[in-house]
């Protein structure tokens, strides 16, 4: 019986060194390794296909790489709901691009400043058919939506399960019956063809989106433009994000010091530009002076 005991507890004893010496390693996180979540989100994280790595926030993330020294930069593929998670629990791991939102302040640690700004989502038209919409403008060139929803005159598109926020959520939920619904959270290739071949008359989408699309479908994206709308916000600002750690509020401010160099903000702005048509262009640098002349003068002063 004693050789039992013995015996059992040599056991309990490897046992329990062994677990000791996982739990150690667990928590022994290199400090100097940041994982980057990576969503597929194009065209601001691309993950697959002909533009894989060359979306918005790729380029962005492969420009940090360059400046932030000291730091082994990882990149993990997951949907937005995993990487906050994982921000949530304070693994170091950051994410752009992030928008702020009172729920997710509670938890994530911003960079200070945006790294660049994001015209919202719009009605996307057949270029040809603008006269159609002309009744539905307002003085300011934005589109009474609700107006244009009421008369049903225009038929639109939109992706079920997806969230365009602002005003176009309100009216989604309010006239939920007047809209063509497809079943993808993304812009789809299938739904510009739709448009484009009228089966519908407009479709909501980021500017940006359009691009990325019309070129997967084989589509001139001059074909199409995007119409802004009335009630909606004129921007939305991008940010890196990360956890509320020590060493999140280390990683994150040598970021900050990264966009207020010189030229950086400016070559961000150009990766987004890339992605707009003319139109949208014109528009942007209109917001772009208005706001960062405004808040970020020395930033400005660099465009």
């Amino acid at each position: 019986m004693k050789r039992f005991f013995k015996h059992f507890s040599f056991v309990c004893f490897c046992v329990f060194f062994c677990l000791a010496g996982l739990i150690n390693a667990d928590q022994a996180v290199d400090d100097t390794v940041i994982t980057w979540g990576e969503p597929h989100f194009p065209p601001y994280v691309i993950t697959k296909g002909a533009n894989e790595n060359k979306g918005i926030d790729d380029l962005i993330k492969q420009d940090i790489g360059e400046h932030l020294t000291g730091y082994t930069h990882v990149f993990r593929n997951a949907n937005y709901a995993k990487i906050l998670d994982n921000i949530k629990k304070q693994k170091h791991m950051l994410i752009t691009p992030l928008f702020k939102t009172a729920a997710r302040q509670k938890y994530v640690h911003y960079s200070s400043i945006p790294s660049y700004l994001v015209l919202p989502n719009g009605f996307i038209i057949n270029k040809a058919d603008k006269k159609r919409f002309k009744p539905y403008l307002t003085r300011e060139n934005t589109l009474d939506i609700e107006k244009l929803i009421t008369s049903e005159d225009i038929s639109i598109g939109i992706n079920l399960g997806r969230s365009y926020s602002g005003i176009l959520d309100e009216m989604i939920r309010k006239h939920g019956a007047s809209f063509y619904k497809k079943s993808s959270i993304d812009l789809s290739e299938s739904m510009i063809k739709m448009l484009k071949a009228d089966r519908f008359d407009a479709m909501l989408g980021f500017p940006v989106e359009v691009k990325f699309v019309a070129q997967k479908a084989g589509i001139d994206y001059n074909d199409f433009e995007v119409l802004p709308v009335n009630g909606m916000v004129l921007y939305s600002a991008v940010y890196f994000g990360g956890p509320k750690n020590e060493w999140g509020r280390n990683v994150i401010d040598k970021l900050d010091e990264i966009l207020l160099k010189d030229g950086t903000i400016p070559r961000y702005v150009k990766f987004y530009e890339n992605w707009l048509n003319d139109r949208d262009k014109q528009r942007y640098k209109k917001i772009l002076e208005r706001v960062y002349s405004k808040k970020y003068p020395q930033i400005y002063s660099a465009f």
